[in-house]
């Protein structure tokens, strides 16, 4: 497995589950969970509330800018849209 190293809880119905079985969901759910997290396809997922200027803005590129800014500002909240 490549690129972040992330905590994965697997439940199975399976007692003892075969090891490659086991290593082969991990790898598929890691790369699907890399997919995911894509900051386009993040981005469209979440919405930017601007408490400071009363809007919800939805437009990708500015929540875009939000996910990745280091520096959050005050009351502007990033809400998942699920």
């Amino acid at each position: 497995m490549k690129g972040i190293k992330r905590d994965i809880i697997i439940l199975r119905k399976e007692s003892f589950p075969n090891k490659q079985s086991l290593e082969k969901e991990v790898v598929l759910l890691n790369d699907m969970l890399q997919a995911i997290e894509k900051s386009d396809k993040m981005a469209a997922s979440f919405e930017l509330i601007d408490l400071n200027r009363f809007k919800v803005v939805t437009k990708l590129h500015l929540v875009s800018t939000a996910i990745k800014s280091a520096i959050a500002k005050p009351f502007e909240f990033l809400i998942n849209k699920n």
